[in-house]
């Protein structure tokens, strides 16, 4: 299976959902492939002002999707780094999504960690 960040090569355009939220045209490719628009729907409705005050304190965030093995069931994470304790933490009773997404927050911009 192809991975979402396949032909990866920086931001080329930064693009607006209708609720304002800024994210890369690499996240609207790994949405359409992996279909999972509802990701940044969730983080637009549950997530933005806690994100925005994170990155004031932090800087730029490790934002994360991870499925629970064995189960349709996934993680949402937000930390600072990889090896840190989550700042935030939400279990996504059922997802269909194919793999394990990651994707960074900064400032108030949502993109793949390819695209940094």
């Amino acid at each position: 299976m192809e991975t979402y960040t396949d032909a990866c090569n920086g931001v080329n355009t930064w693009l607006n959902n209708r609720f304002g939220l800024i994210y890369s045209d690499g996240v609207e490719r790994m949405c359409e492939r992996l279909e999972c628009f509802w990701l940044i729907d969730q983080i637009i409705t549950s997530y933005v002002p806690s994100l925005q005050k994170l990155w004031q304190e932090h800087g730029l965030l490790l934002v994360c999707l991870t499925k629970t093995e064995g189960t349709a069931e996934a993680v949402f994470t937000v930390t600072v780094d990889i090896d840190t304790p989550p700042l935030i933490i939400q279990v996504i009773p059922y997802t269909d999504i194919p793999m394990n997404v990651k994707l960074y927050w900064e400032i108030d911009r949502l993109f793949l960690p390819d695209e940094y």
